[in-house]
């Protein structure tokens, strides 16, 4: 269930992004994730309470709706319905006509409304509610947490050099459970070769993974002090001072791609 109440933040975190284009093809797209986040919720609370929707794929917006009324009194109504109406017409038309004041007001009321529905049926707060709430191993999410806590504030540099420190904890944890350190090499493979085979052992996408290798943060778990640090350069050692990857590599891009190879290795090693 936690896996669809997280797909339900980010469907809303995801129209949300939308917005600031100010196009009206980027309204479009926000209100139809809007609609999508709350008819998931809906699913969600009817999976709870163990409602028989008979055909989930096929119902409609209003049967739906009622149905999980009946269980536990749903807020704001007429907004969610103005929103599912708007969306038809973007769905069914390919008509928008919607201002920019509309779609944000429609932002809050889609965030209040599963806000509400987030407490009032799960007991769960939206703001601690993310991907690595999946992950098992405690130190590995609370790096990741962290990551996707500072890419909804646009820190794209804390970001990924925790969603780096993760992965970089994780590999090196399954190097040592498959005993690959350097047995690629060892078996007659030429460095390079034998880095994807090390990669495909893994189950990783080598093309992922040499994306992310690009960005070069350099940061990695300190399981003594418990903490994140980052490696030093050449240069920087003899100064003691650790190293700061170009700040242009943050961007939100990078820090998407990168929070999101994290977190989809850590999950397929069941860490």
């Amino acid at each position: 269930m936690k896996r669809r109440l997280v797909y339900v933040k980010k469907l809303y975190m995801h129209a949300h992004e939308h917005i600031p284009n100010q196009t009206e093809f980027d309204r479009m797209i926000a209100l139809h994730h809007f609609d999508n986040a709350v008819e998931l919720l809906l699913k969600c609370v009817a999976t709870e309470y163990d409602i028989d929707l008979k055909q989930p794929l096929n119902i409609n917006f209003p049967v739906l709706w009622n149905a999980v009324n009946q269980k536990t009194s749903l807020p704001k109504r007429t907004e969610m319905f103005q929103l599912h109406d708007l969306r038809n017409d973007v769905q069914h038309w390919g008509v928008s006509s919607f201002s920019l004041d509309v779609i944000n007001r429609f932002d809050i009321y889609v965030l209040d409304f599963i806000k509400d529905v987030f407490i009032q049926v799960f007991g769960l707060n939206f703001e601690e509610l993310y991907m690595s709430c999946l992950v098992e191993d405690k130190t590995l999410a609370e790096l990741l947490s962290t990551a996707e806590a500072a890419f909804e504030k646009q820190d794209y540099v804390t970001c990924m050099r925790y969603a780096d420190a993760a992965l970089s904890e994780a590999l090196s944890r399954k190097k040592e459970e498959f005993r690959l350190w350097n047995v690629p090499t060892q078996i007659g493979f030429e460095t390079g070769l034998a880095d994807i085979v090390e990669i495909m052992i893994l189950g990783i996408d080598y093309l992922k993974f040499r994306r992310h290798q690009q960005f070069g943060t350099g940061a990695f778990w300190d399981a003594q002090e418990k903490r994140v640090r980052y490696s030093l350069t050449i240069g920087e050692v003899s100064k003691g001072k650790e190293s700061k990857p170009d700040p242009k590599l943050f961007s939100r891009e990078n820090a998407f791609f990168d929070l999101n190879f994290a977190l989809e290795c850590i999950l397929h090693w069941h860490l």
